[in-house]
């Protein structure tokens, strides 16, 4: 294993001192320092967050030795992130098909979701124990889930919608102003992308817009996500809450307001006169 002389070499790479590393993991700075000199291996949750923060897999930390490696191999390891975003290194997406050999739709409800973040989203076994079923009115040539939403930050889309998703093999296809659920390390979100990233960004990332604008938008980091699905449409047993008419006080002031500054206006017209 090569976890001693790795983060000495990831450790100047970022030119990082041992405090700041420490400080990042959140240990003592004598910890880190006996994992730097070999003396004790660090803890599976040390290790995971170290190569977090280190942006490599854990199999490169522990059994990559990296200090001997050229600058093409470094390069492939630490843009992995950027090539999974265009869809060069993706996993194979597991899928259930029927006896004719087509694609179902699998559903994900709300109390799925810790699963299927937590590596069912990978894992066929889990994936072919969701609900699956068919859709007449989609095309055969994509990959379509369904996704259970909560909250209100997509309002007028109600809490507890089921959201339909075509798979996205490049990241960098997605187009903005329209609606993707994104699975995140974290989360299953579902917003609006109103900005990305080009393919030459050194530290990509799409900016998320909720149609609640009482939720602010926010940037997401492309290697936080594990998978993005374009929206197509939602399924909901809940009616759209219809629209509240202004009441007829606020109208009339509105009224009184603009009359107040017509007046204002000609007033002035008539004294340049």
């Amino acid at each position: 294993m090569y976890v001693s002389s790795n983060l000495v070499f990831l450790r100047n790479k970022e030119h990082k001192s041992q405090n700041d590393i420490a400080d990042a993991v959140q240990i003592g700075r004598g910890s880190y320092s006996q994992y730097e000199r070999g003396r004790s291996m660090p803890p599976m949750e040390v290790l995971l967050r170290l190569a977090d923060i280190f942006k490599v897999s854990l199999e490169t930390l522990v059994r990559k030795n990296l200090a001997t490696m050229n600058a093409s191999q470094l390069d492939e390891i630490f843009n992995a992130h950027l090539k999974n975003a265009k869809g060069l290194n993706l996993r194979i997406l597991p899928i259930s098909v029927g006896n004719d050999n087509l694609d179902n739709v699998e559903l994900v409800p709300k109390k799925a979701k810790a699963g299927y973040i937590g590596g069912g989203h990978e894992d066929a076994d889990f994936i072919s124990e969701l609900v699956q079923f068919r859709l007449p009115m989609l095309p055969t040539n994509q990959k379509f889930r369904m996704f259970q939403i909560e909250g209100d930050s997509m309002y007028p889309i109600p809490d507890g919608s089921y959201v339909l998703g075509s798979h996205v093999h490049n990241w960098f296809s997605v187009r903005e102003n329209n609606a993707y659920i994104i699975i995140t390390k974290e989360d299953i979100v579902f917003k609006i992308v109103t900005s990305k990233p080009s393919a030459q960004t050194a530290d990509p990332s799409l900016t998320l817009t909720s149609l609640n604008k009482l939720y602010a938008p926010y940037d997401l980091k492309l290697e936080e996500v594990l998978e993005i699905w374009e929206f197509s449409l939602f399924m909901s047993s809940d009616l759209p809450e219809p629209e509240q008419e202004a009441p007829i006080g606020e109208i009339l002031n509105e009224i009184r307001g603009l009359k107040r500054e017509f007046i204002a206006l000609k007033l002035g017209l008539n004294d340049k006169k």
